[in-house]
């Protein structure tokens, strides 16, 4: 029954309102009751749909749970929230991974074709957290961190990814599709908390609630904070990275769904990383 939870939780929270939802048995619920989860999933699918907790306290879960490592509160990177529709069936899925037209940083073709000295040195707990958002619920993903000698400028970053030896860019050749944007850090996370709670053509996602935190757990890998990083520590260098989002024909991204890289450099541009993801395995 535990799986369906968060589904019952999302679909709650979509067709009732917050008031009438708090007078039910929620609060009622002794502490091991499977209703104390789905008032813990619950709680957090309100909260991003814009009700104020305090308004309703009797939501509020207690206790020790993974969700409990979320803000208590929609946060201000939290901007755009994109939920489906959902049934007793399950949800429909579609990920807006489309790059916008501002911010536009697409660099003329020919590309140069020479390839990077720099290496990938992610580490293994590295990798997990940063795919984290894709992870069961898209077709594949796939994370690169570079650490160079000198700071990389952000101007820097749309020559360069191309350059750099991931499998996302192997094939691209100098002159194949290749788009490229800057993005503030909320639209980085809707892009993530979408992966995360839509799912892809293989499965529905993990809904609002547990979709919230692997969005951002994702969000702390590709900003290189481990995994006991506070959320607090997490938006506050989240914020000071520049971020990049982008497009490819390579053979890694096929084209079929919702594919899109992201690139994250730091606030001393001595860190890049990357997130590729694609909808087909």
């Amino acid at each position: 029954m535990g799986l369906e939870l968060p589904l019952m939780a999302t679909m709650l929270a979509q067709h009732q309102q917050a008031a009438v939802l708090a007078r039910t048995v929620f609060a009622d619920a002794p502490e091991e009751h499977w209703l104390r989860e789905l008032r813990t999933c619950l709680f957090h699918e309100l909260l991003l749909r814009g009700v104020d907790p305090d308004e309703f306290p009797a939501l509020r879960p207690s206790g020790l749970h993974p969700l409990s490592w979320l803000p208590d509160r929609r946060r201000p990177l939290e901007t755009e929230p994109d939920f489906t529709r959902h049934s007793v069936h399950g949800s429909s899925s579609g990920v807006k991974s489309g790059l916008p037209g501002h911010g536009r940083m697409d660099p003329p073709t020919p590309r140069p074709s020479g390839r990077s000295p720099l290496i990938n040195s992610v580490t293994v707990d590295e990798h997990e957290l940063i795919v984290t958002a894709a992870e069961g619920n898209w077709g594949y993903a796939e994370a690169w961190v570079f650490r160079p000698d000198q700071p990389i400028a952000p101007a820097q970053v749309p020559d360069l990814l191309p350059t750099l030896p991931m499998e996302c860019v192997a094939d691209l050749g100098p002159a194949g599709r290749y788009e490229i944007a800057a993005r503030p850090v909320g639209d980085i996370w809707s892009l993530l908390f979408a992966t995360a709670s839509m799912g892809g053509f293989y499965n529905s996602g993990r809904y609002g609630a547990w979709g919230r935190l692997q969005a951002w757990r994702s969000l702390a890998g590709l900003c290189g904070l481990p995994f006991h990083a506070s959320a607090g520590e997490v938006e506050h260098l989240a914020e000071q990275y520049t971020w990049f989002h982008f497009q490819t024909d390579s053979e890694f991204f096929h084209n079929d769904g919702d594919d899109y890289g992201i690139a994250a450099l730091s606030p001393d541009g001595l860190r890049l990383a990357v997130l590729a993801a694609t909808d087909t395995d």
